[in-house]
């Protein structure tokens, strides 16, 4: 019927039990001689379909195991571990689900199968073993790399000449370990993290750098503006000084104006310019300058109510207060009082 043809045939069970039939006919008990030839040959006869069809049925397990060999042999010259080990676990299913190929051939198979197995599983161990040996190289040369960052900051640090512009130079190149730490996969966590510490740790250097150079800028500034008002450096001699050359550009520039003014600043100018600064910076003025003090503090304020700005200290108002303070007329003397309190603002 439909139905039987649909039905899957356990042939390993059909097997045994052609097996044990045949045990059973063996051990029957004896029969007349004239009768057990015909007995035998219609056992035969009748046990031949069934072991033909379990013969077929090994048969076609051993052609289609064969194949699955010549597959997995296929596996141990793929360049992509990784995909043949995949390939390897689904052939293994497909083994599986083939089903015996009987005793004479299934052991036989079996064995050459799964030595290509394990061959295609020893690749894997392999990879792993040369990748790793690939992280611990890489990981000794990015520690390496960091190592000598670590002491370029060190030599920096224990220099009496250190630069934010060394500091930044070390941080850059730090920057350029991270990106290749991170570039790298699998990611070495334990670089990473440590590299993003010393950042961390040259960024809080530089701003504490920065600070102090900002503050050493400021002395050196001023230092040069009180010999100027003293008339202890002119302007053939400024360009030569060790203060002179560590300021910048624009300072240079605003100095050498300053040495060009032939013109004292007239004297309540250049006061009220002072009470402008303290101001401004929101620093106290000497007692005797209180009541000029609030004339120039409203006429501030309504400059800038006028000018729709009442905000906050906008940024370099206060520098920029500082130039037009000096622009006032030639430093001299009489200005070192108000230099004095101007510098008590900026250092």
């Amino acid at each position: 019927t439909e139905m039987q043809e649909n039905q899957v045939i356990d042939f390993k069970r059909l097997d045994g039990q052609l097996n044990k039939l045949q045990s059973q006919w063996q051990s029957a008990g004896e029969v007349d001689r004239q009768h057990y030839k015909k007995l035998q040959t219609e056992f035969r006869e009748s046990l031949q379909p069934v072991k033909t069809a379990i013969s077929n049925f090994h048969q076609a397990n051993v052609i289609a195991k064969k194949a699955l060999i010549v597959k997995a042999e296929s596996l141990k010259n793929s360049e992509d571990v990784l995909q043949a080990i995949d390939g390897i676990k689904k052939l293994q299913q497909q083994w599986r689900d083939i089903g015996f190929a009987g005793s004479h051939q299934e052991a036989k198979l079996w064995k050459t199968f799964r030595s290509t197995n394990d061959e295609v599983f020893a690749m894997r161990q392999q990879a792993k073993e040369i990748q790793q040996a690939e992280q611990s190289k890489q990981e000794t040369e990015f520690t390496q790399r960091l190592t000598v960052l670590k002491q370029d900051l060190a030599n920096e640090e224990n220099s009496d000449l250190k630069h934010s512009k060394q500091i930044k130079c070390i941080q850059q190149a730090t920057q350029t370990l991270l990106d290749d730490v991170i570039a790298h996969k699998p990611v070495i966590k334990t670089v990473a993290v440590a590299t993003e510490n010393f950042i961390k740790q040259l960024d809080n250097t530089l701003t504490a750098l920065i600070g102090i150079e900002k503050k050493q800028t400021w002395s050196n500034l001023f230092s040069l503006l009180t010999l100027i008002a003293k008339g202890e450096v002119n302007a053939v001699e400024l360009p030569q000084a060790t203060l002179y050359l560590d300021l910048s550009k624009n300072w240079q520039k605003r100095l050498t104006e300053q040495l060009a003014l032939t013109e004292n600043a007239i004297e309540s100018q250049r006061a009220d310019k002072t009470l402008a600064l303290e101001i401004l910076a929101q620093v106290s003025s000497p007692e005797a300058f209180a009541e000029q003090r609030m004339i120039i503090q409203v006429q501030m304020l309504q400059n800038k109510m006028l000018s729709g700005n009442t905000g906050s200290l906008q940024k370099n108002e206060l520098t920029d207060a500082l130039v037009d303070w000096l622009m006032l007329g030639k430093l001299n003397q009489a200005d070192l009082s108000l230099l004095t309190r101007v510098q008590t603002i900026f250092c």
